[in-house]
């Protein structure tokens, strides 16, 4: 029996692409800007892309290797993280809008019967954690904005 929770925020921001991606992509600095992660450490020294991966502690879940699939600079990325009993897929997507952005998150998580038994529980944290991250990363980048 396979379930999956997917959750979806979009948030405009008042900061173009380059800033918003810089901000996105320094990922071990998000314990500052978002309460919904406690830490994020990178493995490895390449440069944040596509197959590179961090050891993430947020709230309210198991702490997890993410490991990056998807990656077009400036733009976008995805990273997946997988347990032994779940796969989670977050996306993170800019679209230049005017002066500023629109950014678009996203996180999927699907298993068996665990994710099926706590779907409920599931679905909150994942809705407050997207939540608390677009909320972050859009006064963070204006921050930077005002600050130039």
């Amino acid at each position: 029996m396979a379930m999956s929770v997917h959750v979806e925020r979009t948030v405009q921001i008042d900061a173009p692409p380059e800033v918003v991606w810089k901000v996105m992509t320094d990922v071990e600095k998000w314990p500052e800007w978002t309460p919904s992660v406690r830490k994020i450490e990178r493995l490895g020294d390449t440069p944040f892309g596509k197959g590179s991966s961090a050891r993430v502690a947020a709230r309210g879940t198991p702490r997890a290797v993410w490991q990056v699939t998807e990656y077009e600079e400036n733009r976008s990325f995805t990273w997946e993280a997988k347990t032994a009993n779940s796969l989670a897929v977050a996306g993170h997507v800019i679209e230049p809008d005017g002066a500023g952005s629109r950014v678009t998150l996203s996180v999927t998580i699907s298993g068996g019967l665990v994710v099926a038994l706590f779907t409920p529980v599931i679905a909150v944290t994942a809705r407050r954690n997207v939540r608390q991250e677009a909320e972050g990363l859009k006064l963070r980048s204006e921050e930077m904005v005002r600050a130039t």
